[in-house]
């Protein structure tokens, strides 16, 4: 992080976690009251992972959450722009953006109260939900299982 004067002994890394909820959890018991916290995730994991931090830290903690990059699909790959490398394939993408929005439902599969409780409920946007189901439905290959 020496590009961003960045001290090595101001950034901490939890690298035990197995899902977003444990590695709020754990992230909260390596950090001691901390005014503020920048989280790093995957652009697909982004929403997820800020609301299990939410849970895990008070509100005296500001959460500032960052993806590295906006994904740009193309016709047929996913890449950070026109001309980059490949990221992900569109299917991958796809499969991707179907699970997240699987884990941040409060259903029995998500991660909401009624599920894992690993978040607080997230209000998804009906259009949102919509078009989930509508792709769901029409690519039940890119779904993968509950709890997988």
């Amino acid at each position: 992080m020496s590009r961003y004067d960045v001290p090595p002994r101001a950034i901490a890394v939890e690298d035990r976690s197995t899902n977003c909820g444990e590695n709020a959890d754990f992230t909260r018991r390596m950090v001691d009251r901390p005014g503020r916290l920048l989280l790093i995730q995957d652009p697909t994991m982004q929403r997820r992972t800020h609301a299990c931090f939410e849970r895990s830290f008070n509100e005296d903690t500001r959460l500032i959450s960052q993806a590295p990059l906006i994904p740009w699909v193309g016709p047929d790959r996913v890449s950070a722009g026109p001309g980059l490398p490949e990221i992900w394939s569109r299917r991958r993408f796809s499969s991707l953006i179907l699970g997240e929005i699987r884990r941040l439902r409060d259903d029995a599969d998500g991660y909401g109260p009624r599920g894992r409780n690993f978040i607080d409920h997230v209000d998804i946007p009906e259009p949102v939900l919509a078009a989930y189901e509508r792709v769901a439905a029409e690519h039940p290959e890119l779904v993968r299982a509950a709890g997988a």
